[in-house]
């Protein structure tokens, strides 16, 4: 069976609220979770599903985010 990769990207420009950030990036982990929970009813084989949430800019380069808990 071959290995299947999904990507999502979500682009918002000029987000200089941290509160709207913030609440964009809660939703992005919620979302994470649950994708990463239906994968692990599905999928087949000894290796588990991996996720990779990350939140990127200009100024910061790549940051990882936590996909399992509502980071501040």
């Amino acid at each position: 069976m071959a290995q299947k990769t999904f990507h999502i990207e979500l682009r918002c420009v000029n987000v200089d609220d941290d509160k709207k950030f913030n609440s964009i990036k809660k939703a992005a982990q919620k979302a994470a979770r649950q994708l990463h929970a239906q994968a692990m009813l599905v999928c087949a084989g000894d290796t588990p599903p991996q996720i990779l949430l990350y939140g990127e800019d200009f100024i910061n380069g790549r940051k990882e985010i936590e996909a399992g808990s509502d980071e501040e």
